[in-house]
């Protein structure tokens, strides 16, 4: 199925994921560092090298987020399961949080129903449209929740959302409306990073093989999608929300160091062609051993002419080998241990 490609972030998709993760933050970092960890990748070091804008993206929005007393409803004790599909009728109805308001409970629990088989599909693995009950009174409420495959602390939200969907659907309107401000100022904090991985999503998605081939390294089948859009919060993954497929932004980055396409190799390939010249390689053990140094420091250690370095310090940091700060006007280097330990990581499963 061909799907049309989209260049700029969902703001209702991401305020919507931004909002749960922020309500745990700690628990989702150390969710995602072991599912790359069990992909074969140091995913302590992986995380530390890549994901310093993510972080900076949730901690601002986490500032600047409007806190509301209904928070623990929607976000704590429920699974991402529950929550997707919970928020999901935002997703298939996106006018719904403007509009909401002016809908009665019975115009929004038909909707609801309406959507049943999406909706219910994630929590209710033998959900069929055809088998669904008629709720006519509260009895067959209750089987009907009662049968879902959710926890039990879900199952009475479930009961309250079905029995009063307007009240809990329109204050969840209300916690997205009031947070899509501080969505755009956590993205505009992150912006020049960011224009710099859409630059890089642009180009991938203009080579419809390669995207392909990352869409099925992230068990994305091309026949579930219609619109794919670039994300932020999804990061290094790929998250599908019925015909929306959002990329994270980093998910190429994640796919070149599991060799999965093409590049991880050619990378390896560089970094290695880099350290067999004796002066970069020379520099590198410097800044190891010594720390943070500016270029002459670096040239007086090595006993050269402080110009004669400029072009290996550009090439090691083209290379990702090394970091560079700017403090009291002088540009610090040091060695990026992170970046080193993943080509020795690389180095180990392509040849041992």
């Amino acid at each position: 199925m061909a799907f049309t490609v989209k260049h700029d972030l969902d703001p209702i998709h991401e305020t919507i994921q931004l909002l749960y993760y922020t309500c745990n933050p700690e628990t989702h970092k150390k969710r995602l560092i072991m599912e790359i960890s069990e992909a074969g990748v140091n995913g302590e070091d992986f995380y530390q090298k890549y994901f310093t804008d993510f972080e900076k993206y949730i901690r601002v929005f986490q500032k600047n987020k409007v806190v509301s007393s209904e928070d623990y409803f929607y976000f704590q004790e429920v699974s991402a399961d529950f929550y997707r599909g919970f928020t999901l009728l935002f997703m298939l109805n996106r006018e719904l949080i403007n509009t909401i308001d002016k809908m009665t409970d019975s115009q929004l629990l038909e909707l609801v129903f309406q959507n049943s088989d999406k909706i219910f599909s994630r929590i209710l693995p033998d959900y069929s449209k055809e088998a669904e009950v008629e709720f006519l009174n509260q009895e067959q409420l209750t089987k009907f929740i009662t049968d879902l495959n959710i926890l039990d602390s879900e199952k009475w939200k479930i009961f309250m959302l079905l029995n009063h969907p307007h009240s809990y659907y329109s204050r969840f309107a209300k916690i997205i409306r009031s947070n899509l401000d501080a969505f755009e100022k956590a993205a505009e904090a992150i912006r020049p990073a960011m224009e710099k991985n859409l630059q890089q999503y642009e180009k991938l998605s203009s080579d419809s093989e390669k995207l392909h081939r990352c869409l099925e390294n992230l068990s994305v089948a091309d026949n579930e999608v219609k619109y794919i859009f670039p994300s932020m919060v999804a990061s290094s993954g790929a998250q599908i929300i019925y015909q929306n497929c959002y990329f994270g932004l980093l998910a190429e980055r994640v796919l070149e160091e599991f060799g999965l396409t093409g590049h991880s190799r050619e990378n390896l390939m560089n970094a290695l062609k880099l350290l067999s010249e004796q002066r970069k390689f020379e520099i590198l053990s410097t800044l190891r051993s010594y720390g943070q140094m500016y270029s002459t420091e670096i040239a007086v250690k090595l006993g050269v002419n402080p110009n004669s370095i400029s072009h290996h310090l550009s090439s090691l940091l083209d290379a990702g080998l090394i970091k560079s700060e700017k403090l009291s006007g002088k540009i610090y280097y040091n060695a990026d241990e992170a970046a080193i330990l993943m080509i020795i990581e690389q180095l180990r499963q392509l040849i041992l």
